[in-house]
């Protein structure tokens, strides 16, 4: 048989951070882009913001929700919910990033390159830079 590399413990450990916070960017790119099909669907997406899940485009897209029916209002609402606490969630792994001396941003490069994926370019309450944006809500 072959001789394989089994990655040491600690390194093991490391990986881990990044790959769950790509889970919760992945589920985040999801979840918004139901709120936009279902916006679209009801022909409401004409919203004059860049961000939806920003602070101005949230504020908006509650206002569009009180235009839908009153199951698809719900739906959509706890969406929204869910993305942006999926959002909190991103901040706390990326606090913890600048706390250890691991980076999320190198690791999850690392681990979309071994797995092939893309990364995804969902960031709630984060700057292109990865880190929190000024006027983001805070977590």
């Amino acid at each position: 048989m072959p001789t394989v590399w089994i990655s040491p413990g600690e390194l093991r450990d490391q990986r881990d951070l990044p790959r769950t916070r790509m889970v919760f960017v992945r589920q985040c790119t999801q979840l918004k882009s139901r709120i936009h099909a279902t916006l679209a669907k009801y022909a409401l997406r004409n919203l004059e913001v860049s961000d939806l899940c920003g602070v101005r485009g949230r504020g908006l897209l509650r206002e569009r929700f009180d235009l839908l029916p009153p199951h698809t209002a719900y739906a959509s609402q706890q969406l929204l919910a869910h993305v942006e606490a999926l959002g909190r969630q991103v901040r706390a792994f990326e606090r913890w990033d600048r706390a250890s001396s691991v980076s999320i941003k190198a690791g999850a490069a690392w681990v979309a390159a071994a797995s092939g994926r893309r990364l995804s370019p969902c960031r709630v309450g984060v700057g292109s830079s990865g880190r929190a944006r000024a006027g983001a809500p805070a977590p």
